[in-house]
């Protein structure tokens, strides 16, 4: 997975649309960020690790406030 699974809009969506489209984005930078951390924690790299997991940490607010803004 890349981060050229993220496809860019010619017309500007409505709302709904962008904020739908930012959480299915924002996820996919979750699981690219995940594999990385595996794959960094595998090559005994912790201190660039603990970065990304901070990463994956920070997009996860980020996912939970985008799923709350729904209610």
């Amino acid at each position: 997975m890349d981060l050229s699974n993220i496809e860019q809009k010619g017309q500007i969506p409505s709302a709904e649309e962008m904020h739908s489209e930012l959480m299915q984005d924002n996820q996919k930078v979750i699981s690219i960020l995940t594999l990385l951390f595996e794959s960094l924690e595998d090559l005994k790299l912790y201190g660039f690790a603990d970065f990304v997991g901070e990463r994956i940490d920070a997009h996860n607010k980020h996912q939970w406030m985008l799923r709350s803004t729904l209610k």
